[in-house]
This record gives C-alpha cells, sequence and structure tokens, in this order.
C-alpha cells in the first residue's frame, strides 16, 4: 500500500501565559519512580528447546552469563552482545542418578570465582539414603572447569521434610551467603536459612535461620544490598492477614552491621508486602526475584494473577515486574515483560541487570500443555523522555532521519495487547515531533474506535489531578485522520479536528507507522519552551478488535492526571546540526534452534523456508524457532518498505 500523507488546516485557539496556568492549577507532586519499558524486539529464547528456570549475571569481563536447567542437568550459556545471541549451553552439572537438579542459582565473586547452586532433589520412590540437598559447585576460569559439589546442607529425605532454591549475596566484607528454604520437621511450615563461606565458596558453615512465619511458608529468597546497607531478602510468603495461603511477595531486612544477627519473625517491622497500591496486594505474587538498578532503586519479578485470567494454578502464570524505591519498598509501575497469549504462560522468572542500562527479564515461556523455552526480553528503567533538537522529514520513514534514539525506540511498548510499539520525540523552533510505530495483525480504519494512538500532552507544568489550560490529547487514527481535546476547568474538552498539525501516515497490512509536527504555537507556546519547563507527556495505543477494545498503556498512568505521566525533556539545542542516520547492517544470529536477526531497520517479520518453498516457521519478532535441524532459507522483511533479504542458515 502507498503511504498516505495527511495534511491539517488552521484555526484558532486562544491561550494563557504558562506562569498563569500554574498559579491557577491544583499541582501535585510529579510521579518520581522509573518505569520499565519492554522492548519486544529483543525477545530471544537464550537456551533451545526445554531451557527453563534461567538465571542471569553480568560478569565482569561484560559478557553475559545465564545458567539455567537443561540437557538433563544445569547448564550456562554465554552472550557477548547484550542478550541478542546466545552460546551453545554447556553443562556444569549433569543430575546424579536417582536426583534431578532443580532451580539453579548463581553468582560471580568479586576475585572473579563462579559459584552455582545446586539443589539435588531425589527421585521418587524416596529412600533414605537420598536426602534433599544444597550444594555448590565453582569455577575460577569462567567455566571452563568446575569443581565437585560442594557441601551446604542435607534436609530429610521426602519431599514433605526437603530444602529448596539456593541463592547467593556477597557482603562488601567479601563474606558469601546462601540462601535457601528448609521444610519444617513435623509440619508443613517453610522458614529461610543461610549458609556462609568466608573462603569464596570452598567451604559453608552451619544453617542459620533468618526468617520464618510459624503456621506458614516462607520460600524462594533472593537478597541483594541496598545503597543505604541494608541487606534485603524478597521471599513468597503464605501468611498474610487477609490471605493466608496465598503468596505475596515480601521483603525481609536487617543492617549490614547486624548481619542476621536476629531472624525475622511474622511480627517484625522487618517484614513487608512490597506493594504500594492496594490493589496489587489482593493478586497472588509467587516465586519472587529482586535486583537493583544502577540509579539506587530496586525492581522485583514475581509470577501471579493480577492480569485478570481466572487460573489460580501457579504453573499457568505469567510473569509480573514492578520498580521499588531506593530502600527497597514501595513497589508500583506494575507490567508484564512477555505478552500472553490465551493459552500461554511465562512462569519460573528472574531479572538480571546489565551496565547496558537494560533490566532482563527470564520467564519459562510456552503454552498450556505443551513445552517452554527460556525466553529473554530487555526493558529500558526510565523517568521520562528527552528529546532531541532535529528536523526530520516527514515522510513516516524514520530510518531517514536522525531521532534522538536509533530507529525510534526511546518508548517501547507492546506487551499488553501484543502489538509491539516504538516511538519517539524531537524538536525545533517551530514544532515538536513525535514518530510511532505500531504492529497490529488486524487494522481496522472504518470503526467509531478504530485503531491508532493517543499522545497527551502537559506543555505548560500544570502536573495536575485533572485537566487543565496548557494540557492536550491529540489522538492520530488509521484513518490518516488527527483529532485534539484540550484540557480546561478540569475537563477535556469535546474532540475537534487538530489543525495546523500535520500528520503523515504509513498504513501496511500488519503495521503503521506516523511522524506528526504539531507547531509550537498550537500548544499555546511562541516558540519552543526553555529545556528547564517541566514537561509531561502520555502515550496509549488504542487495538480496535472485532470483538474487542484493547489498550497498551504506560505503567502507572491516568488519562486526566498529568502528575502521572513520564516527564519530556527538550535537550539544548548545540548547534551542531541533525547526524546522518546509520547506515544500516543486518546480522543473523543462531542459538541453539532460534536464529536471531539483528538490524538497525525495523522488522515486520522473520520467516523460515525449507530449501523447498515450504514455511517452516514465521515470527513478529526479531527471533524465530525452527522446529529441527537442517537447511533454512531465513527471510526478513523491514517495516520501512525497504524491502527484504534472505540468508541460508544451517542448524547441526
Amino acid at each position: 500500500m502507498r503511504q498516505t500523507f495527511h495534511k491539517i488546516i488552521a484555526t484558532t485557539f486562544v491561550f494563557v501565559s504558562a506562569s498563569t496556568l500554574a498559579a491557577q492549577a491544583a499541582r501535585h507532586e510529579p510521579y518520581d519512580r522509573s518505569r520499565i519499558y519492554w522492548d519486544m524486539s529483543t525477545r530471544v529464547d537464550a537456551m533451545g528447546w526445554g531451557g527453563n528456570y534461567g538465571r542471569m549475571v553480568q560478569l565482569l569481563d561484560g559478557r553475559l552469563m545465564i545458567v539455567g536447567r537443561y540437557g538433563g542437568g544445569l547448564s550456562y550459556t554465554i552472550s557477548k552482545d547484550y542478550g541478542a545471541s546466545w552460546s551453545t549451553p554447556s553443562m556444569i552439572a549433569r543430575n546424579p542418578a536417582g536426583f534431578d537438579y532443580g532451580s539453579p542459582d548463581f553468582t560471580q565473586l568479586a576475585d572473579g570465582t563462579l559459584l552455582v547452586g545446586l539443589n539435588p532433589r531425589p527421585d521418587e520412590p524416596w529412600t533414605e539414603d537420598r536426602k534433599y540437598g544444597i550444594r555448590v559447585v565453582r569455577s575460577t576460569d569462567c567455566g571452563e572447569t568446575w569443581s565437585e559439589p560442594i557441601f551446604v546442607f542435607d534436609a530429610k529425605y521426602y519431599g514433605g521434610d526437603g530444602c529448596w532454591e539456593p541463592s547467593f549475596l556477597q557482603l562488601p566484607s567479601g563474606e558469601v551467603q546462601c540462601y535457601f528454604s528448609v521444610e519444617v520437621v513435623g509440619n508443613n511450615d517453610q522458614e529461610i536459612m543461610i549458609s556462609r563461606s568466608f573462603d569464596n565458596g570452598l567451604t559453608w558453615g552451619k544453617a542459620e535461620r533468618v526468617c520464618y512465619r510459624a503456621g506458614s511458608r516462607d520460600g524462594m529468597a533472593t537478597a541483594i544490598i541496598t545503597d543505604a546497607g541494608e541487606i534485603v531478602g524478597i521471599i513468597e510468603d503464605f501468611g498474610h492477614a487477609n490471605y493466608i495461603g496465598s503468596p505475596r511477595a515480601t521483603t525481609f531486612r536487617c543492617t549490614l552491621e547486624d548481619n542476621w544477627s536476629h531472624w525475622v519473625d511474622a511480627g517484625s517491622r522487618n517484614r513487608e508486602m512490597i506493594f504500594e497500591r492496594q490493589e496489587d496486594k489482593k493478586y497472588n505474587s509467587a516465586a519472587p526475584y529482586i535486583r537493583k538498578l544502577p540509579n539506587g532503586e530496586t525492581v522485583a519479578s514475581w509470577m501471579g494473577n493480577s492480569d485478570g485470567r481466572a487460573t489460580t494454578e501457579i504453573d499457568k502464570y505469567p510473569m509480573f515486574v514492578a520498580v521499588g524505591d531506593a530502600d527497597a519498598r514501595n513497589f508500583k509501575a506494575v507490567n508484564m515483560p512477555f505478552n500472553r497469549g490465551p493459552e500461554e504462560f511465562a512462569n519460573w522468572s528472574s531479572l538480571g541487570v546489565a551496565d547496558d542500562g537494560y533490566v532482563y527479564a527470564m520467564a519459562n515461556v510456552g503454552q498450556y500443555g505443551g513445552g517452554c523455552v527460556l525466553g529473554l526480553v530487555k526493558g529500558m528503567p526510565r523517568k521520562g523522555f528527552d528529546v532531541a533538537f532535529g528536523t526530520p522529514e516527514l515522510d513516516a520513514n524514520p530510518a531517514k532521519d536522525a531521532w534522538a534514539y536509533k530507529n525510534g525506540k526511546q518508548l517501547t511498548m507492546g506487551t499488553q495487547t501484543g502489538c509491539r510499539t516504538e516511538a519517539d520525540f524531537l524538536y525545533d523552533d517551530e514544532n515538536l515531533y513525535f514518530y510511532a510505530y505500531v504492529q497490529d495483525k488486524e487494522i481496522i480504519k472504518d470503526a467509531i474506535d478504530l485503531d491508532g494512538l493517543f499522545l497527551s500532552l502537559d506543555v505548560a507544568g500544570c502536573c495536575d489531578t485533572y485537566p487543565q489550560t496548557g494540557m492536550f490529547k491529540f489522538f492520530f487514527g488509521t484513518d490518516g485522520k488527527a483529532t485534539v481535546r484540550r484540557g480546561e476547568n478540569n475537563k477535556w474538552q469535546p474532540e475537534t479536528e487538530a489543525t495546523e498539525v500535520t500528520y503523515v501516515l504509513s498504513c501496511k497490512s500488519k503495521y503503521y507507522m506516523m511522524e506528526v509536527a504539531i507547531p509550537w504555537s498550537v500548544l499555546g507556546e511562541e516558540r519552543a519552551p526553555s529545556s528547564a519547563r517541566a514537561m509531561r507527556v502520555n502515550v496509549q495505543v488504542r487495538d480496535r478488535r472485532k470483538s474487542a477494545l484493547l489498550f497498551e498503556n504506560i505503567p502507572e498512568t491516568v488519562d486526566k492526571s498529568s502528575w502521572t505521566w513520564p516527564e519530556l525533556t527538550l535537550l539544548e539545542n548545540t548547534g551542531m546540526g541533525q547526524l546522518d542516520a546509520p547506515a544500516s547492517k543486518t546480522e543473523f544470529k543462531v542459538s541453539g534452534r532460534c536464529v536471531t536477526v539483528v538490524s538497525e531497520r525495523l522488522i515486520d517479520t522473520v520467516e523460515a523456508y525449507t530449501p523447498s518453498g515450504a514455511l517452516a516457521a514465521a515470527s513478529s519478532s526479531m527471533s524465530v524457532h525452527l522446529p529441527a535441524a537442517g537447511v533454512y532459507l531465513i527471510k526478513v522483511c523491514y517495516s520501512d518498505g525497504s524491502g527484504s533479504e534472505t540468508r541460508k542458515v544451517i542448524l547441526g
């Protein structure tokens, strides 16, 4: 389909000055937490079919390493390109006869030693000579060789009195702590214990209780050290009032100086559910995981049922992530890293953080009744968006323009509806520019609530609970029309045609792209505001389907309340002008049965064909999973209208 151009013609609005607006508005303290914007184009299978329970660490040399269950034991895989591709898994420890090594975790110590926790679980029927245990293997050569299992702890020999889920934390002193959960003999309780090592994991001390709620089950502990110097662990707690018997993600803590000299019981002030909003407390949050972001904020994941599904079966849960403050409290901005189909799950999840600024989400991704792969997707924590100075060519083709971030990926969305979305901003003295790309398998142009995208702006710094003068809500539809609603007296005013706005739309069969120029005069400004102006922005995708109307939202935003919207900051005009768009390069990377296409151009589809021309697999993301070994022709189709290219791939 040829590109569609739509230019909207002028009318007149009346405005008052920004200083008057701020004085009239009932201001609210702005939302001050990062939100994670998941980039669906980064989703890959990190380990191959059957890989699961992955845990990731960035090694001291900068590479990423994942340890997980794969190939009849515990294996690891390495990425040298920040998760775009992964090496063929290498075995760490094969399951011994009569046992399964479940729920691994690992760490790299300050001296470079790798520690992997093993959880030998005896197969049924149980016998007294095969006990549940916690073991550690070490590598001092970055995984080339591994030690024999080192004893940490033994529980009983049957599942009702076993032990589970080792994880590690190294203190600034060099002490290494191994956390694990233990069934309390004689009842259904479970407690969290640690064993300490003072020689980099060669030997381990007697297990000590650190967290226990009598009559309940604390489990699946991981821990961090906050910038304030607290050890904070996260667990699933089944004993909170009003939620007894259902898991809730909960922290337990102590200071570094205290270092678990006292254990945390049910009534301790050092035990608390992680969520800030009462709404988030209502849902199950099992198998939690916690990490710290470079800015000191904290991030937690869990698997649960807050997406509205009726199921209470843990193995059918999806993964959720939220951002906490620097003290690992008040977690909010809950969202899902993986889009969930009607018969899909993303469970037994974890998080990693790397020096590229991204959060890495990992989960067992699959369908009910089927197998799974170890899915990985990257998300960027942001408090707001930067707007670079530059003037794009309005042709709905970002490849020609120097947007602030390569291919307009500063804002990425799509995991709520499955409509992968990328967007970005530019500005010059005359206009604020907006670009967006939305994948949509069923684009509807003729309904009342047709497909399209809302762009809301608070250019006057109102930061209000309700719409005020200086706030705008634009809608750019797939019919090529643009409308606007203006804020006034706590309400959005009636929708009108967005005059003086240039809206350029390119609408294909499975995606649409737009470039928009909004004159500053339409926004009540004679020219671009100062970079010191506090502005805010909100983006929402409307996905009209034949039987439903869905929305993709930025987490924790409220349509009418600009104080909840992300910041929008105009960067200084350095006078350097725009940079040339980089030349496009495309790489085809193979990991197991997964082929990942890495390109600077937007990708529409990746398809795999057999030499005879039969379609073997297809994907609307960067990665395609192949059914078996053999020769394939991988065809990648680009979203910018530049055609496609094909590469031969051989899977051994």
